[in-house]
């Protein structure tokens, strides 16, 4: 039980380590000439601290989440265990649930909350984010291409060379799957 408590606790601060990346890129698309400040050495080891005991507090209850029975057999040759789950009313065999209420509670609400802050929050914001990357890279690569087009329209208004990589370089795939020239 205990190596399933370490895999759900790196688990969880894994995905929270995914949603810091995707907002930083999200922030770094949307306003690529905007200097972010680097956090200073102290804040960077408290916000890791933090996830890390946060991710530990969200995911302890898999240490005492069941009860496990364990006899063995054949002058101690063959060992068998069962666990059962905490939070059952009746263990097989009809015995009674020896867990006291207090861990039981304690049991149950992390495992919501583990489902909440572990799972779906960070799966909503992982979408979230990722729609708003798409948005403003597509919005940046329009504003780039019609830039450019009008940039090279004014060359060749002039009189003046055109400038070749200006129509080749930034097409978008769809001009240049149809053989338009711009």
């Amino acid at each position: 039980m205990h190596l399933i408590a370490f895999a759900n606790w790196t688990s969880a601060v894994a995905i929270w380590l995914v949603v810091g990346v995707c907002f930083e890129r999200v922030a770094g698309v949307r306003s690529p000439l905007h200097r972010l400040n680097t956090p200073s050495r102290g804040k960077l080891i408290t916000g890791l601290v933090t996830l890390l005991s946060s991710g530990a507090a969200l995911t302890f209850y898999n240490h005492v989440s069941h009860h496990c029975f364990i006899k063995s057999f054949c002058n101690a040759t063959q060992i068998m265990a069962v666990c059962l789950d905490v939070n059952l009313d009746v263990w097989p065999n009809n015995r009674t649930n020896i867990s006291p209420p207090a861990l039981r509670t304690y049991v149950a609400a992390t495992r919501a909350a583990n489902a909440v802050l572990v799972v779906f929050l960070p799966m909503i914001l992982l979408v979230v984010l990722n729609l708003m990357l798409l948005y403003y890279v597509k919005k940046r690569s329009f504003f780039v291409y019609a830039t450019l087009g009008k940039v090279s329209a004014r060359v060749r208004k002039a009189g003046e060379v055109a400038l070749p990589f200006v129509n080749t370089l930034f097409r978008r795939h769809s001009d240049q799957v149809c053989g338009a020239d711009s």
